[in-house]
């Protein structure tokens, strides 16, 4: 039994083997990790509802703000008993004659949104007990009991009874929780490249601590997760979509609803699954096309601890989805060495293209490794003409779920009118767009998520490690930069790193197609209606280059790289509050968000 055991873990971890399997049992894996965390923690009862308006019966999740001296000066008036819960004071604003406890006795809170709520139970918690001096934030459960408007509420104990108009919800608040705190253990060790492999270490483990903690907050749509997450509910509910992208990415939203409810974990559980298996994915296709273990490692480093991969982890977006499936496809064409592997490379590239048409630019670069790396018959490279039926079939599929007609003739017409809709936005102006060529400079990133908790603000931006960003651009224009001047002239190849030899360059090109096909699109289509997150795939494949680059280098000039890492690595902590939305003020973020093209 041991020996299956180890037999199944080291292929495992061979990517050149069962590439589709494999992937798809390692997503199935992290998926049902991150399900049995959810649901032993209880975790999406902080987002339940959250969308919904006030309903008998139901539970949300509310953030108030409160100092310790609330539990005396919060007081209502009113005549109204829910069960056993009612005010302090009778609606001709006199004292009730018996006492309530606080499990039984209103209070007016005001939630962070401006909602207004009559509750009882809160200061039950011992959690309040050990509350700071100050003002401080409380998120908890709201389970209503039922409404009241003949209300009047007390702020101050030295202010009057304020006469509302307005019906109030009534219930009890429960499940207070706390924000925690983390802290990490300082490291040392003499080795340069042991030093380096600690701090690849440490991003990929913080990578995904913040891409996981606080995924279900805020509790409401922002950006566009509204288009997707609307669009995959259609789809549970057998009705026709928005019909602003393929079905794919969609469907898959709609798995965390199945698992989650109708809430923000639910419709971000499948972008968070895909952005933690795309730092496997990256493990794998380093250490597959560089066939070096430490550019595997790198690659899910740089991955991990870039904020561009980071936001779009966290958000019910597409874009996290599709770079995932690119480089999944990817890597099944560059392990590949029977026909088995080629058709998993044409049916993830399929599902590519099925989250987004860009993802068809993919067929480029993995059609290429196809050929340049030999492994296989080069006439399989035929086969990528089938990524274009596995699109269709996806599409006709969600089609026939949703009760619409799924023939090919209607599939035809329905891509052509979503083709004819992109075009037509080519000339339409957005503060938000910015042209194709400012985004190897991180010009002008997305704050794809903006919350405010308690005056203070949570930032989820989709700015680039700056560290990673340079090196990728100065990589993707340096490589083929050398490799001409070598085809012009050989003796160029002498100038050149060592380890810069005609096999990594070949490897390196095919990173560089691949960056170029992915970025291809948005320079000749969409005129001046394109963003930033267009180039999310493009940069997965720099930032492999840049791992490929960075292993190679190690072996000559180790204390260079553990120098590209620390920097990488403080760069990092520098911008994981505003990457992964942690509470800040808005001088704190706009320390880090320096330019006005950064800030939201």
């Amino acid at each position: 039994m041991l020996s299956r055991v180890r037999r199944f873990i080291q292929a495992a971890g061979d990517p050149d083997a069962g590439v589709l399997l494999q992937g798809a049992a390692a997503l199935i894996c992290i998926g049902f990790a991150v399900w049995l965390i959810f649901s032993w923690t209880n975790y999406p009862d902080r987002y339940a509802q959250a969308i919904e308006g006030w309903r008998l019966g139901g539970t949300h999740m509310v953030e108030l703000t409160l100092v310790r001296e609330d539990r005396t000066k919060l007081a209502c008036a009113a005549d109204v008993q829910i069960e056993d819960v009612r005010c302090e004071f009778r609606r001709n604003e006199q004292a009730l004659a018996e006492a309530l406890d606080d499990r039984r006795k209103l209070r007016p809170y005001k939630s962070v949104k401006g909602a207004l709520l009559l509750g009882a139970g809160l200061w039950t918690s011992p959690d309040l007990d050990r509350a700071p001096a100050g003002r401080f934030t409380a998120v908890c459960n709201f389970h209503i009991l039922g409404v009241t408007r003949s209300a009047a509420v007390r702020w101050d104990m030295k202010g009057e009874f304020i006469r509302l108009k307005e019906t109030l919800p009534v219930g009890r608040l429960e499940k207070l929780r706390h924000p925690q705190m983390i802290a990490l253990k300082k490291w040392r060790d003499p080795s340069e490249r042991e030093l380096s492999t600690l701090i690849a270490v440490v991003m990929i483990v913080g990578g995904v601590i913040l891409r996981v903690q606080g995924v279900g907050a805020p509790a409401y749509f922002t950006f566009d997760e509204h288009n997707f997450a609307n669009d995959a509910h259609f789809y549970l509910a057998q009705v026709r979509d928005g019909n602003d992208h393929p079905p794919l990415g969609k469907l898959l939203i709609a798995v965390g609803y199945l698992l989650f409810g109708y809430n923000s974990v639910g419709w971000r559980f499948a972008s968070l699954c895909f952005g933690l298996f795309t730092l496997l994915i990256a493990y794998w296709l380093g250490r597959a096309l560089f066939e070096s273990r430490r550019a595997g490692l790198f690659a899910a480093a740089c991955m991990a601890a870039d904020g561009f991969f980071l936001a779009y982890s966290r958000t019910a977006l597409l874009d996290g989805m599709l770079v995932c499936f690119v480089l999944w496809g990817f890597l099944a064409a560059v392990s590949a060495r029977s026909a088995a592997s080629v058709l998993s490379s044409v049916f993830l590239l399929g599902c590519a293209t099925s989250i987004k048409w860009s993802g068809v630019m993919a067929v480029v670069p993995a059609a290429a490794a196809i050929w340049a790396l030999g492994r296989v018959p080069r006439v399989w490279v035929l086969a990528f003409g089938l990524v274009p039926l596995v699109h269709a079939v996806i599409w006709m599929g969600a089609l026939d779920l949703s009760g619409e007609p799924s023939d090919a003739k209607s599939l035809f017409s329905l891509m052509t009118k979503l083709y004819d809709k992109h075009l037509s936005r080519a000339n339409e102006a957005n503060a938000l767009a910015s042209p194709w060529y400012t985004w190897p400079l991180a010009y002008h990133p997305i704050v794809v998520k903006l919350s405010m908790v308690g005056g203070k603000w949570r930032y989820a931006s989709s700015l680039g490690n700056l560290v990673f960003f340079a090196a990728g651009t100065l990589a993707v224009i340096a490589a083929p930069v050398g490799a001409g001047l070598v085809r012009l002239d050989s003796r160029w190849q002498k100038r050149l790193p060592d380890w810069a030899d005609r096999e990594f360059m070949t490897r390196a090109l095919l990173l560089v197609l691949g960056w170029l096909a992915l970025l291809s699109p948005w320079m000749v289509a969409r005129g001046r209606f394109t963003f930033m997150y267009h180039y999310l795939p493009s940069y997965g494949f720099a930032l492999m280059l840049v791992a490929g680059c960075l292993a190679a280098l190690e072996r000559a000039r180790p204390k260079a790289v553990f120098v590209t890492f620390a920097a990488a690595l403080g760069v990092a902590l520098y911008f994981a509050p505003v990457w992964a939305e942690f509470t800040v003020s808005y001088g704190t973020a706009n320390m880090r968000l320096l330019f006005d093209p950064w800030k939201p």
